[in-house]
């Protein structure tokens, strides 16, 4: 049996009340079936499609960097982004939200995640 629920549903979820839609709010009703915490932007076969992608982003050094990172999540169908604010991402770059929104790539934005 094949579970997944959508990033609208994921949102209602009690582990995610403070994340906050930055980007692509026109893909909230895609669904997802895996989450995957990723920390480089080298990351191959790992992902497969359908996998909520879960990041600080404290390897994106530039916008430069974000944009081509976030293009690959798109072109391998990954449903959404999920960015815990650190020190290296306080914003996500207006070309990333547009190119986001364009495709429309949910990304989400948490001030501090607790799954307790």
């Amino acid at each position: 049996m094949s579970y997944s629920l959508t990033v609208k549903e994921l949102l209602n979820q009690s582990h995610f009340p403070k994340a906050k839609v930055i980007a692509g709010h026109q893909g909230l009703k895609k669904n997802l079936k895996w989450i995957h915490i990723l920390e480089t932007t080298n990351f191959g076969e790992l992902i497969k499609g359908n996998e909520l992608i879960l990041t600080t982003g404290i390897y994106l050094k530039n916008e430069s960097d974000f944009l081509e990172f976030v293009k690959q999540l798109i072109k391998k169908q990954v449903p959404a982004l999920c960015i815990e604010c650190c020190e290296n991402i306080r914003k996500v770059p207006d070309s990333v939200v547009k190119l986001a929104n364009k495709y429309q790539f949910p990304i989400l934005f948490l001030k501090r995640l607790s799954l307790l």
